[in-house]
């Protein structure tokens, strides 16, 4: 398990299913790339200042260009500040 340390989280990335159109499969652009993820860990210092709202198992929507991507067990994950979170999707 990826631990976050000072003002961050981790979110498993959603990613988008594949579209096909008449069994052609159409790549996904830059532009068009979920910017969505579920809570997965959290700071102490985060949990301590208690001034996000966000818990673990929520799905948030985060700022574009924000985080660093990392692939850990398999698994698609941003390492993000809290500050690059614009919402929590309910």
């Amino acid at each position: 398990m990826i631990k976050p340390l000072g003002k961050n989280i981790v979110l498993a990335k959603e990613e988008k299913e594949e579209t096909f159109i008449n069994g052609i499969y159409l790549q996904e652009d830059e532009k068009s790339k979920s910017h969505i993820g579920k809570i997965i860990a959290i700071s102490t210092e985060v949990e301590k200042e208690q001034a996000f709202e966000g818990k673990i198992n929520n799905k948030v929507l985060y700022r574009e260009y924000a985080g660093t991507e990392v692939e850990y067990d398999n698994r698609k994950l941003v390492l993000i500040s809290v500050e690059d979170v614009l919402a929590i999707i309910e």
